[in-house]
């Protein structure tokens, strides 16, 4: 009886701690996955930063017809920077240490007036250094 109860607790141990194997290798899985979410809206905010950078150089915005234009041109980065904000809020916090969540979602907000056609451009400048702190966290050693 003594060698069956120990087999049964043997048996016990090891289906928990498979178990808590599996859930460990989930956690790394969504965690990589969200790292590399993050990476890609970075890599989305640079071109957005870029494109709004290129907007003084390229319109007149006093000029109402050239603003029209701006704004057909401009409107998908718009839209692309308010999609970015709300994917990065729906990330779980605690997917990974690595993530800098608040960084990521104030970059997607300057990025956002940063393409704004009737904007002065003042929160251009504002979207580089959130994106350096995003990426120096990510690839930051454990």
């Amino acid at each position: 009886m003594k060698l069956f109860k120990c087999l049964v607790a043997v048996a016990v141990f090891l289906l928990w701690s498979g178990a808590a194997l599996a859930a460990t290798e989930a956690e790394i899985k969504k965690a990589k996955e969200a790292e590399a979410a993050f990476t890609q809206m970075a890599k989305d905010l640079r071109a957005i930063h870029r494109a709004g950078v290129a907007i003084p150089k390229k319109y007149n915005i006093n000029n109402m017809n050239e603003r029209r234009e701006c704004v057909a041109e401009y409107r998908s980065y718009r839209d692309r920077a308010a999609a970015i904000r709300q994917q990065a809020m729906a990330i779980s916090p605690w997917a990974s240490p690595r993530l800098d969540k608040i960084s990521l979602i104030q970059a997607a907000d300057c990025a956002f007036i940063c393409v704004y056609c009737g904007g002065n451009g003042a929160d251009c400048p504002k979207v580089l250094p959130l994106l350096d702190m995003v990426e120096k966290k990510l690839t930051a050693k454990d």
